[in-house]
């Protein structure tokens, strides 16, 4: 712009500030004085910068394939749950037996009751009988 305008053109002196700016923040980037929090990263450190990035970009892409498997395990799971039977199937109603089969009740009170009658009579005779067993 030198060779066609003059020193005191406004639009040469706006453009004048603007590069001296630009030269300032190159000359921050380039030293390493950045301000925390703000996305610019200083050329000294624009290879860790980049493998971190690339770290974490890895590690979004790792869990994106996941959830995208996931997913569709989910989804077929939940097709198949759909057409799948009830789990329980009734083949037959049930019938109430005419007569139980096992254990005979009658048989069983009986032989208890006798075997508790014995077992009470010697117990009474044993211990009110004068004789002492050691």
């Amino acid at each position: 712009m030198r060779s066609y305008v003059t020193e005191e053109n406004p639009r040469f002196m706006m453009i004048k500030r603007e590069l001296g700016a630009l030269q300032g923040e190159l000359t921050k980037l380039e030293q390493g004085n950045h301000v925390a929090g703000t996305p610019e990263v200083p050329i000294g450190q624009l290879p860790q910068a980049g493998l971190d990035y690339i770290r974490k970009y890895r590690d979004v892409r790792y869990h994106e394939a996941l959830y995208e498997i996931l997913a569709k395990q989910y989804e077929a799971a939940r097709l198949d749950e759909a057409k799948a039977g009830p789990l329980v199937q009734v083949i037959d109603k049930a019938v109430v037996p005419e007569r139980k089969s096992w254990p005979p009740r009658t048989i069983l009170v009986s032989v208890t009751s006798c075997l508790a009658f014995f077992a009470s009579s010697f117990w009474i005779l044993f211990k009110n009988s004068p004789v002492k067993i050691v």
